[in-house]
């Protein structure tokens, strides 16, 4: 736990230690790499995390940013059985225990239930066939299913979604407007624009492959290069 409730480097770091690869490495001296995939969260993707998974042979692969609802597989086919579990348990709790409510005492109990049947083989399974990972299948999730999605990274979301739903010709159309309207307002306003911040993209790629480490410490060099120093201001000499 942390002090703020949120999760944070060490914490991930230490479940990735003392959790998850004593069980998904075979014993100690195996040396077959391990392909992570999680969503994508700042918490999640230092530098520190990144070193101390490559020297394990840890590839953490990260999600695209909103799609976790179609390509991770805990959302797709063990989050929905175990809420339904879950809320069983609590009203069998609730017939066995007439007038009682459930309070934090009780909470573990019921939920380790459900957590038993949720997490079961078959959902899991079911869950890397239902995402596409495994059997690898990229026609599990179509391009239909992805509109919602792209909508977050554009500032006309209804506009691109319909040239896109309308036809290769419209969407290529719309992407190269798009670029023409980047260009004209980069050169009309550049002086009063504030630069945006140019760190890589870590959504849909692997962060522990060496072009991604590459990228970031690239930032790191631009970013320590730019930021001002400041100067610390002259104190007059004590009369």
């Amino acid at each position: 736990m942390s002090d703020s409730g949120w999760s944070n480097v060490a914490i991930f770091q230490q479940y990735l230690e003392e959790h998850f690869l004593p069980y998904a490495k075979i014993c100690p001296a195996d040396k077959q790499k391990i392909f992570l995939i999680y969503d994508d969260h700042s918490s999640q993707k230092s530098p520190q995390l990144i070193n101390w998974a490559r020297e394990r042979g840890l590839i953490l692969f990260l999600l695209p940013a909103h799609t976790s609802h179609m390509l991770q597989p805990l959302d797709v086919a063990v989050f929905g059985p175990f809420k339904n579990y879950y809320y069983s348990e609590c009203s069998s709790f609730m017939s066995r225990h007439i007038g009682q409510i459930i309070t934090r005492y009780e909470l573990c109990s019921i939920a380790c239930k459900a957590y038993t049947r949720a997490m079961s083989p078959s959902n899991i399974q079911s869950a890397f066939r239902k995402t596409g990972i495994f059997p690898i299948d990229p026609a599990v999730v179509s391009m239909e299913k992805l509109f919602p999605c792209e909508s977050f990274r554009e500032e006309k979301p209804v506009q691109k979604v319909k040239s896109l739903k309308t036809g290769k010709a419209e969407a290529e159309s719309f992407l190269i407007q798009k670029e023409e309207n980047k260009s004209n307002n980069a050169l009309s306003c550049s002086k009063y624009k504030v630069a945006k911040d140019t760190r890589p993209d870590a959504g849909g790629r692997a962060i522990t492959n060496e072009d991604y480490v590459t990228e970031i410490d690239e930032y790191s060099q631009q970013r320590a290069q730019s930021t001002p120093v400041r100067q610390k201001p002259a104190t007059k000499p004590r009369q």
